[in-house]
């Protein structure tokens, strides 16, 4: 989607930094900074973390994310397996391999993105809605994920991206429209 030399002009202590990127014939390669660690949804399966914590965390991450959009950059795949954890527990934003940047918003792209972290216009696959606020959707799940410890509504964005998944394709018409909770 996003040319991964675009990416690797974002400079952010919050995002694992792009050194290189190139060809080995018919095989694309990245060089991308090593963070010593873990992700953020390995860190969460082993340790609960206290709300205050949880915060500064995220606010690091919405950091990285708000750079990434000050320079024409939509991740849209920010979820707990994206976010890997220094040795000192710092996040950093890592797999801009979804990401959209301004050049690309008005070509169509098929639904991309993890389920339960898709903003709704992701899941209806409104590519031309995409912006800064599809990341700041599922900054939110991941926060809501960071503190109980579960997505919201699990279930929830599975049914209703099968649903609208049906709509487009030309399934049972109108079904995405009501709020399927089963």
């Amino acid at each position: 989607m996003c040319s991964s030399d675009l990416v690797a002009q974002l400079q952010h202590p919050s995002i694992v930094t792009v050194h290189d990127v190139g060809r080995d014939g018919d095989t694309r390669f990245i060089v991308m900074e090593y963070i010593r660690g873990r992700t953020l949804l390995d860190f969460l399966k082993q340790e609960k973390l206290p709300c205050t914590r949880a915060a500064k965390m995220l606010a690091d991450i919405a950091d990285a994310v708000a750079h990434a959009d000050q320079h024409g950059f939509v991740h849209r795949d920010i979820k707990p397996q994206n976010i890997l954890l220094d040795a000192d527990d710092h996040p950093h934003v890592a797999d801009f391999g979804l990401a959209l940047s301004s050049r690309d918003r008005d070509v169509s792209f098929e639904v991309a993105g993890t389920t339960h972290y898709m903003a709704p216009e992701q899941v209806r696959g409104e590519n031309h809605r995409i912006d800064g606020r599809t990341d700041v959707w599922a900054l939110g799940v991941t926060l809501y994920l960071m503190l109980p410890g579960r997505p919201p509504l699990p279930g929830f964005r599975k049914e209703a991206f099968r649903l609208s998944t049906e709509e487009r394709s030309g399934g049972t018409e109108g079904t995405s429209r009501g709020t399927p909770y089963k």
